[in-house]
């Protein structure tokens, strides 16, 4: 499939309509059918959108990849790609029939063949991607410039702790690109001292994840080259530094389920992070139905009590009602306690 430039007027077509029957794509929401289930509801209607075009130039193309393609993808907010093919062998690309919305442009080859699970790439890989919002008109003369691998340095610095901390000591942090669907990789590195390197990153948006810190310690803030980003969304194109701060005065939270004695308790923070599964948490209670969670930066949340995870309804704040979730605020350094009760 190649996906080339043409001139076009403005469209209003049926756009594709996801579960619960929303347009934009990052507002959809999966769930699980088990074997015998029936589940009521899904109804889904037909709506008329205005749509556009997404046109431009993949630029950065080495001269010794003339014999290989490039591959293109519009990516929405969730862990998809809402269209993909291979620019042109001048770069040129073009989206049709794009609803309104915001949507990550993604770029990388050199692409020398195909398997069940698409594109495979070549040796000297290189990547480039753009964030671009469709609001009513074309998109014109979008570029995205392929880069080969950087590298990232970063360091560690520990809010308001006293000398010698180390509670990220064989913490891991990963850089996780939002698309699941990518041939993608993702760079981590074991800390082991407050400084550490990543060698081969590929330019793209990533989001920052440090797994392992040992209470009370949290991720507070990522900045980059100095400057500070969302911790869900930051951009690579070369040679970085990064700065994770890690606070220290987080709240608590406990609390008991009532209903069953099985269970799980999801804590979404309210964020409009793009990657918003980021910002969900789980624990299990105890034999007792208890439940606790620590190092919980400051901020507004949901938290409810579910049967299981069968689908991420649960991160879609239109569900919250329904699922029995209860809003909290969690100062810094206190702790609440909350009752829940298992509605699905």
């Amino acid at each position: 499939m190649v996906l080339v430039p043409s001139p076009g007027e403005n469209s209003a077509v049926f756009a594709p309509v996801y579960f619960p029957g929303v347009v934009a794509p990052d507002r959809a929401t999966f769930f699980r059918l088990a074997p015998g289930e029936t589940r009521t509801g899904a109804n889904l209607s037909r709506v008329a959108v205005q749509t556009n075009e997404v046109r431009g130039t993949v630029t950065g193309i080495p001269p010794g990849w003339h014999r290989a393609a490039v591959s293109i993808a519009l990516l929405s907010g969730l862990p998809l790609s809402f269209q993909a093919g291979l620019a042109d062998t001048e770069g040129r690309f073009a989206f049709k029939a794009i609803p309104p919305g915001q949507y990550l442009i993604t770029a990388w080859g050199p692409v020398i063949g195909s398997d069940e699970d698409g594109p495979v790439s070549g040796a000297g890989r290189r990547q480039g991607s753009r964030v671009i919002n469709v609001t009513g008109a074309d998109v014109e003369d979008i570029q995205v410039e392929l880069r080969g691998p950087g590298l990232v340095t970063g360091k560690v610095m520990v809010e308001g702790a006293s000398p010698g901390s180390r509670c990220y000591a064989g913490a891991t942090v990963t850089l996780r690109p939002p698309d699941a669907t990518l041939d993608r990789q993702e760079p981590r590195v074991v800390l082991t001292t407050e400084n550490f390197r990543m060698d081969g990153v590929l330019s793209a948006h990533y989001s920052v994840e440090v797994d392992g810190l040992e209470e009370p310690c949290y991720l507070r803030e990522v900045r980059v080259m100095g400057r500070s980003e969302s911790a869900t969304s930051i951009d690579i194109e070369s040679d970085v530094g990064l700065q994770i701060l890690l606070g220290t005065n987080g709240g608590t939270i406990t609390g008991t389920v009532n209903g069953t004695d099985s269970s799980i308790v999801v804590l979404v923070r309210e964020s409009g992070g793009v990657n918003t599964a980021a910002a969900g948490r789980a624990a299990y209670p105890d034999d007792k139905r208890n439940f606790r969670f620590g190092q919980v930066p400051p901020g507004r949340y949901h938290l409810m009590a579910l049967r299981g995870l069968t689908s991420t309804d649960y991160l879609d704040p239109e569900r919250w009602n329904d699922l029995g979730a209860i809003e909290i605020t969690v100062e810094p350094g206190r702790s609440l306690n909350a009752e829940l009760k298992v509605i699905r």
